[in-house]
């Protein structure tokens, strides 16, 4: 596996490769990640190897980025060692565009291994660097990134999206199937998760936002929630926001909502108390940002966290634009209430409409459930996933 997160990290990212891996066998697995964060849910379970420093860029990638050259050619020497020493079959790839030696590592290390790539791509960052590019009348560059973006997927035995939409979409624009593959639901994680509280025990209807804070997702639409929150608790409404994520956006949180009475960064708990948490929770909220900028990466993303939400018992209500693949599908499948127009009163009302709809809620709880088994049982998942990887490995 080459990823630049760790497998478990509480990430969405690390949450999708887990539910793909969690009951692969230890032997049969080794990781390659650029992640010096702490707190795995697999731990050392694998061998690891941690790239702390650029590895040089040698002569294929050179072909590849050839206006970008530094690194450390020793680090890549050591890298090709390492994974030789466990006899590798396949390389699986999580595609991101930084650090950069993840444009070219993964094909450098399948032709110094011999051995078959499958790349799965999760967010559109490739038409985000695009844009970038062209917005700085960087043409030259532009055709490099189509070309390089190009051999990545061409080069790669299976391409993997992370839902129908992305698939379509790339399909169209690279020329090579995808098959989407994304977090999923593990029915034996849940048992045992019993509520301890909710509303009509204790008076106070707690909302519970599980994510990240980052600028081109997310981060918007949650400023605008917690806005919507502050209202409400204005006008007496006995409300409350508690908000999970990694360590790193404790910084965002602060700068963009400081100390406001109602709303808690609680920051990063083990998985057990993350699912404790959602199950909580009166109503589960998901953000996603309107603007043009942050569509260009997420149109094509499905939200990681969303079977999570879905297996929790707990109704679930989306925030964002229709153009977001997340706000999509929770329109056409019914798991979510959602406000799909950008607007904080909106907001606030649809809020109020689920604290005061005790019945709505449990229809929509028993909704998200129905999907979330059909769609994203863990077991028939990851079944799938191994045959797909057992058949990389097999030259079929």
């Amino acid at each position: 596996m080459l990823s630049k997160t760790r497998l478990g990290q509480m990430t969405a990212t690390g949450a999708a490769m887990l539910s793909l891996f969690a009951e692969w066998p230890t032997d049969r697995l080794a990781q390659l990640h650029a992640d010096r964060a702490k707190g795995s849910n697999v731990g050392s379970d694998y061998p690891e190897f941690a790239i702390e420093n650029e590895p040089m860029k040698p002569g294929l990638a050179n072909r590849l980025l050839p206006w970008r050259r530094s690194g450390d050619r020793g680090v890549l020497e050591e890298m090709v060692s390492w994974a030789r020493s466990h006899s590798p079959e396949v390389l699986y790839y999580r595609a991101i565009d930084e650090p950069e030696y993840m444009w070219w590592l993964p094909m450098e290390l399948s032709q110094r291994l011999g051995i078959p790539i499958v790349t799965h791509i999760m967010d559109d960052w490739p038409k985000r660097l695009v844009d970038a590019a062209k917005a700085k009348d960087r043409y030259t560059e532009v055709e490099r990134l189509h070309d390089s973006i190009r051999r990545i997927f061409r080069h790669s035995a299976r391409s993997l999206s992370i839902c129908d939409k992305m698939s379509r979409a790339f399909d169209e624009r690279y020329g090579v199937p995808f098959e989407a593959f994304q977090n999923s639901i593990d029915v034996q994680e849940w048992e045992g998760v019993e509520r301890t509280r909710c509303v009509e025990d204790d008076g106070v209807f707690r909302l519970v936002y599980a994510g990240s804070l980052a600028e081109d997702m997310t981060l918007g639409s949650f400023v605008e929630l917690v806005e919507a929150v502050g209202q409400l608790r204005t006008s007496g409404r006995p409300v409350e926001l508690h908000v999970y994520g990694a360590r790193w956006w404790k910084k965002v949180f602060d700068e963009h909502v400081g100390k406001r009475a109602g709303i808690r960064y609680v920051g990063f708990v083990p998985r057990e108390q993350y699912l404790q948490a959602l199950r909580d929770a009166d109503l589960l909220v998901m953000p996603i940002n309107f603007d043009q900028q942050s569509l260009v990466y997420i149109r094509f993303s499905l939200a990681n966290k969303g079977p999570d939400y879905m297996a929790s018992g707990a109704p679930i209500l989306v925030y964002g634009s229709p153009e977001a693949a997340t706000v999509e599908y929770a329109q056409q499948q019914g798991w979510a209430e959602v406000v799909s127009e950008q607007s904080i009163d909106r907001l606030a009302s649809a809020i109020v409409g689920l604290m005061d709809d005790a019945e709505r809620r449990r229809e929509l709880s028993a909704r998200a459930a129905q999907v979330g088994r059909a769609f994203h049982d863990a077991e028939v998942n990851r079944e799938r996933f191994r045959q797909l990887m057992c058949d990389v490995a097999d030259g079929r």
